[in-house]
């Protein structure tokens, strides 16, 4: 009974976070729409981590005075709509994501653990994690002329693609165990 208790919080929060993806997904998508209008607005706004590559690169400081970083009023219309572009991928194949382990989760809620669908699922998950590891690998930016490229290994997404391709063979294993259990009984 436990264990469906954590199994549902655990469904329950990974739902909230997909809600709270979308609507940082929304507000930026209204910011971007508005600093179209009154991009004097946002000259205390600035991109912390600048064009850095990564998954973290939309970190957002508002300030009163100057600070460090880019400021988004100095931003020109293809950079804004890079930021954008890039931000709005990422946090699609986050969602498909959490998607997916709302689907194990069910699954495993039910007891069909080990079962071709959640194979497949950690196989999903981890081609999607090596897909965000590629599109963190390298940023780049345009200000006042000057252009910038950044490139990292990006270390997170690449262990959370090779946890989900151990998972997805451990899951495999279990397959078999199971269909070797139900075949001497």
């Amino acid at each position: 009974m436990s264990k469906n208790k954590i199994i549902q919080v655990s469904i329950w929060l990974t739902r909230s976070v997909i809600f709270l993806i979308g609507l940082a997904l929304l507000l930026f998508t209204v910011l971007v729409i508005h600093w179209h209008f009154d991009k004097t607005f946002y000259q205390h706004w600035y991109l912390k981590n600048e064009f850095n590559a990564g998954l973290d690169s939309l970190a957002i400081h508002i300030s009163g005075k100057e600070s460090i970083g880019i400021s988004l009023s100095e931003l020109n219309n293809i950079m804004m709509y890079w930021l954008l572009l890039r931000n709005v991928v990422i946090m699609i194949l986050v969602v498909i994501i959490l998607f997916k382990v709302v689907r194990f989760l069910k699954s495993v809620r039910k007891v069909k653990t080990f079962y071709d669908e959640n194979i497949r699922t950690f196989q999903v998950i981890a081609r999607i994690s090596f897909l965000l590891a590629a599109i963190s690998f390298v940023n780049f930016g345009t200000v006042d002329g000057v252009t910038t490229t950044h490139f990292m290994l990006p270390y997170r997404p690449l262990l959370f693609a090779f946890g989900a391709l151990v998972l997805s063979e451990v899951f495999k294993e279990g397959k078999a165990l199971l269909e070797d259990s139900k075949s001497i009984i």
